[in-house]
């Protein structure tokens, strides 16, 4: 179960704000004063106030919960006090409204998805004295059977845990033993640095129930400081006395106390310890500049650890340019000063340039920074691999593919060229530039090329993937089989099913899901209908025509890829018919049928849909594109994961 959604009204910096969140890692940046700090409060407060509201109801009420069921009804609403509130730190009592203008509500509402999906929202008004009272935002529309359905929640009181992780400069030389409830009380309200040895202490006491949990921190520690695992050990004293011990071997060095490892180290500590402490069904981790003491080097290793981490979902402030470059732009959100907006992360911002993409991540730093965009052509000089592609969507797609390779460590840089065409007429000069920029190796030598196969014949395919890899001396040349990449969800319509059921359930979970399998291909013949050979073969020839002259250009003899005219038409004419016949849509399906066939899918669950983006309601093909995962790919895309 995670937090899927935040909206977030009167609160601080914020009078309407909503942010749709990742499952795994969430990473705001921005300016000084654009509230990543507050949106981490935010969070917080919203968690505390389910905390004490939250009780079970002693009598049924007809129509909404029975009785024994959880509930935050209008009778738990209660008046806290300034000074009781641990979630959020402010000076003054009308610090936590927007404005300071405590005669307008907080509203904070938060959408929880598991099993099912389900919007949970607090109110907050100013009251007398210094009191606020909080309560239920929606008590006679809410789903109480959802909340109490154990399959989507196990245990209301204790599925959610919430903590603040604030960076650690230091931490005491001496530390007395601390009750368990004590701890707990410390780490709420931003002061878990002064239990540090107690915590880890009772982590590593409850080793063996908790699953290995403090082994666990040891391997990963050892990963991000020393790249290996096994090379960290803690020793704890035997005897109880009135303070705990806590020593560290890293590697072949002495054991020494905890307190005297740097800053880096400690920071990292407290950020595993708040990964790996009591689990729940939504283990929730905030990290508030978590990189102020950590090396950049560290922070890649981290950010790897925190992308493995399951059953937690971690939210992460941020204004390094380091991390901000080390992290996958699909975890980045960039918040403005502006006090109403919806924030995706970074990487549905389009970049429709042509040449070395403008990275997500560049633009952001730019914002931060002020500096150029030099830092693309660094970022490419940096990179293990340089993909040469036809458009901003396929470096979008490419890197989710790759992401999906929890273990793949190697830099990606993208370079767009517009289109098929361009590709054609220009790669030749590519070649000749790229081969004299190097940093160790040539931005050539470690080129990818891809791009769409379009209304090419198997057979020409191949010959071209062969010229282009003997004429331009380059290893790695990928022409998809399908007409283009969007089309490859086709070609496998059992997959593409499975793919669109787990994307409609998560975007409609409150909709009857049946027949997704007989509604697609209903749908892909009512659009192929239209499909005629002879058009086909037109439309082939005017296209295959054109480009034969970049062929010669290129100097693509032999093999020749494309056969002369009159065999072309019998060539492209038996390739379509044998397309239609047995099914094969996918490879003469271009964009437009693509989008015409999803359209009418998702028109049937009630999700307006475009291939390209048009407003925030409708989802688009790169929407669609995030859910798929390693159980819903396609052998076209092995080219990709094993690059």
């Amino acid at each position: 179960m995670y937090l899927s959604e935040l909206q977030i009204e009167n609160f601080k910096s914020f009078k309407r704000v909503g942010i749709v969140l990742n499952e795994r890692i969430n990473l705001f940046t921005g300016a000084n004063n654009t509230g990543k700090s507050t949106l981490l409060e935010a969070i917080s407060l919203w968690h505390e106030c389910y905390g004490r509201l939250l009780q079970q109801a002693g009598k049924a009420t007809k129509g909404l919960y029975q009785q024994g069921d959880y509930t935050f009804g209008p009778e738990a609403a209660k008046y806290l006090s300034y000074n009781d509130v641990v979630s959020v730190r402010s000076p003054a009592y009308e610090d936590l409204f927007h404005n300071f203008d405590t005669g307008v509500d907080i509203v904070l509402k938060g959408k929880l998805v598991g099993t099912q999906s389900l919007w949970i929202g607090f109110r907050i008004k100013g009251s007398h004295g210094d009191n606020y009272k909080i309560s239920f935002n929606d008590y006679k529309n809410f789903d109480y059977k959802t909340f109490n359905d154990r399959n989507f929640i196990k245990n209301p009181e204790n599925a959610l845990k919430v903590t603040f992780a604030s960076p650690i400069a230091n931490i005491a030389p001496v530390e007395e033993w601390q009750h368990p409830k004590k701890i707990e009380a410390l780490k709420r309200p931003h002061t878990s640095y002064l239990v540090f040895r107690n915590r880890l202490d009772a982590l590593n006491k409850r080793n063996q129930i908790d699953g290995g949990a403090f082994d666990k921190l040891c391997e990963q520690l050892s990963l991000i400081l020393l790249d290996n695992p096994g090379q960290i050990k803690f020793f704890f004293q035997e005897d109880k006395g009135p303070v705990v011990k806590v020593s560290m071997q890293m590697g072949a060095t002495k054991p020494k106390d905890i307190s005297l490892y740097g800053s880096g180290t400690l920071q990292l500590i407290e950020i595993l310890l708040n990964i790996h402490e009591q689990k729940t069904e939504g283990n929730l981790v905030l990290l508030d500049e978590p990189d102020s003491h950590i090396h950049r080097q560290l922070q890649a290793r981290l950010l790897r650890v925190l992308q493995a981490s399951e059953h937690t979902q971690v939210f992460m402030t941020t204004h390094n340019e380091a991390l901000i470059r080390e992290a996958d732009p699909s975890w980045i959100f960039h918040l403005e000063p502006i006090p109403e907006k919806t924030y995706y992360p970074i990487q549905r911002n389009k970049d429709k340039s042509k040449g070395l993409l403008s990275s997500a991540q560049a633009t952001v730093i730019q914002t931060l920074t002020g500096k150029g965009n030099g830092l693309d052509f660094v970022n490419a000089l940096e990179a293990d691999v340089l993909w040469i592609v036809e458009g901003v969507n396929d470096a979008l797609r490419i890197q989710k593919l790759l992401s999906l390779k929890n273990n793949a460590l190697r830099k990606h840089a993208y370079w767009v060229m517009g289109n098929v065409d361009t590709i054609l007429d220009q790669i030749a000069h590519y070649k000749n530039v790229f081969e004299e920029i190097k940093n160790n190796r040539s931005l050539w030598e470690k080129t990818v090329l891809v791009f769409d196969k379009d209304y090419l014949t198997d057979g020409q395919r191949e010959r071209l993937t062969t010229n282009l890899k003997n004429k331009l001396k380059l290893n790695k040349v990928n022409v998809w089989s399908s007409y283009c990449f969007d089309s490859i969800l086709f070609s496998d319509l059992s997959v593409l099913s499975d793919l669109l059921t787990q994307f409609i359930q998560k975007v409609n979970p409150d909709k009857t899901i049946s027949k997704v399998s007989q509604t697609l291909r209903s749908a892909i013949e009512a659009s192929l209908q239209q499909k005629n050979v002879d058009d086909l073969v037109k439309q082939a020839r005017e296209q295959i025509n054109i480009r034969t002259e970049k062929f010669k250009t290129l100097g693509f003899f032999n093999p020749k890829v494309v056969e002369d005219d009159y065999h072309l038409k019998e060539k492209l004419t038996e390739y379509f018919q044998s397309c239609l016949n047995i099914g094969n849509y996918h490879k003469i399906m271009n964009k437009n049928d693509c989008d015409e066939i999803l359209q009418k899918v998702f028109k049937e669950y009630e999700i307006p849909f475009s291939m390209e983006w048009r407003d925030e309601k409708t989802k688009t093909f790169n929407d669609f594109f995030d859910s798929v995962t390693l159980s819903t790919t396609y052998p076209d895309w092995e080219f990709v994961m094993n690059v």
